[in-house]
């Protein structure tokens, strides 16, 4: 039986300033969980891919201001912001395994 284990941190963390243009990155790759915290004032919006990515505001996940989310991302290593026209944001994404 699987239990759920708390988020762990094994990685570097990765600091992307996010604006209203398409905002790249990367992420240890081989971690299966990343938490993401938004420390800017507006919601922005992540996609992870397995290449270059690149995020949109209508369709990709929300990350609230002043929230913290952990996200499975499998093996994907390249992460991709935006805001919403003239808004900006500071995101922090540590990878690592657990909830």
């Amino acid at each position: 039986m699987d239990f759920l284990k708390p988020f762990k941190s094994v990685g570097d963390t990765t600091t992307l300033a996010v604006t209203a243009a398409n905002t790249q990155g990367t992420v240890m790759q081989y971690a299966s969980q990343v938490l993401i915290t938004n420390a800017g004032p507006n919601t922005a919006f992540v996609r992870f891919g397995a290449a270059a990515a690149t995020a949109a505001v209508a369709t990709d996940l929300p990350i609230l201001s002043g929230t913290s989310r952990v996200v499975t991302k499998d093996a994907l290593g390249f992460v991709a912001a935006i805001c919403a026209a003239t808004q900006t944001a500071t995101l922090y994404l540590s990878p690592g395994e657990g909830v």
